[in-house]
């Protein structure tokens, strides 16, 4: 069996296909439009996609997919999630920007707003990590 999932390797959706689904094969396709995509064309046999959160609430990318097909919701999996800052340096006071998937960003926010009002936000996603400057020092 086929398990296609929103996100790529080591990402919250492929923890919870492996644990789901532990010993079948598990495939990243990165965005909600293509598990969705992949379901429709049959080369998946179930799809995982993120659809809210306690902090974030909902994930507007997988709302915006499934607001224009026909899927059928099977189950709901939820799990706890943990954020975590890193840095090149031990003084967070000079960070002038967290990186991080927007959704990542939406359920730090009120942490950030408290500690580090003064950081801009630059969204990434899973596809965007490789345009992290090889070198950056945790601006």
């Amino acid at each position: 069996m086929k398990i296609g999932y929103q996100g790529a390797v080591y990402s919250n959706n492929e923890y919870v296909a492996k644990t789901l689904f532990p010993n079948e094969q598990h495939i990243p396709l990165i965005s909600s439009e293509n598990v969705c995509n992949a379901l429709y064309k049959q080369e998946i046999d179930y799809g995982i996609m993120a659809l809210y959160n306690s902090i974030g609430k909902r994930v507007d990318e997988t709302y915006h997919v499934l607001s224009d097909n026909s899927l059928v919701l099977k189950d709901v999996y939820g799990i706890q999630i943990k954020h975590f800052l890193f840095a090149k340096t031990n003084d967070v006071f000079a960070l002038k920007e967290v990186w991080s998937h927007p959704q990542a960003l939406k359920q730090t926010a009120k942490w950030r707003n408290a500690y580090i009002p003064f950081a801009k936000e630059v969204e990434l996603t899973a596809l965007h990590g490789h345009k992290v400057p090889a070198g950056s020092q945790g601006r």
